[in-house]
């Protein structure tokens, strides 16, 4: 019989499994949380709701981590459900694609003309990203939100390096078009 840091009683390998499991989980939590709500937060454009998505992704994975074959694939799985948490939550609230912030932006004002500018340009390029068709705005927010490689970006979105490389090189296009500005 084995006592548990927390102080309950493990009785045997299903229960240090069990406790392997949420040190894993724990552990993928404390590195990759923020990156994730980030994530999702571009996506919602409100942070308590991207929150709670994470959250429930990583509730998932705790809950089926007795099913995991391949831990170095769980990040990209979380990535994933994050996303399709975050286009689920969209669904419910009855929207497709966000393409207004949810507060106005500011006026330019003469005595802080270039942070007033970059507030501008950031909300107007938030809004031609919500625009995006969704592969093209994932691809944009794996890259470049969270800064992951061609490969990664395939891994978690489950396409080819390929469909990346095309995925981001039309998003591109299309903000180009959609803000009339080279990105």
């Amino acid at each position: 019989m084995n006592i548990s840091p927390g102080g309950a009683v493990m009785t045997g390998p299903a229960d240090q499994a069990s406790q392997g499991a949420r040190e894993a989980v724990e552990q993928l939590f404390i590195t990759s949380y923020l990156d994730l709500v980030r994530l999702a937060a571009a996506v919602l454009r409100d942070q308590v709701m991207a929150e709670d998505v994470v959250q429930e992704a990583f509730a998932r994975v705790q809950a089926r981590w007795h099913g995991v074959r391949d831990t170095t694939r769980t990040l990209a799985y979380l990535r994933r459900a994050v996303l399709n948490g975050a286009r689920s939550e969209l669904r419910r609230r009855g929207v497709r694609r966000p393409n207004k912030l949810t507060h106005p932006d500011p006026k330019p004002v003469p005595s802080a003309e270039a942070s007033a500018l970059g507030r501008l340009g950031r909300s107007e390029l938030l809004n031609a990203i919500g625009n995006l068709p969704n592969r093209q705005r994932n691809v944009l927010l794996l890259r470049f939100v969270q800064e992951l490689s061609i490969s990664e970006t395939a891994t978690s979105l489950r396409i080819t390096t390929g469909a990346v490389k095309a995925s981001q090189h039309r998003a591109i296009e299309n903000l180009q078009r959609q803000i009339g500005k080279e990105i």
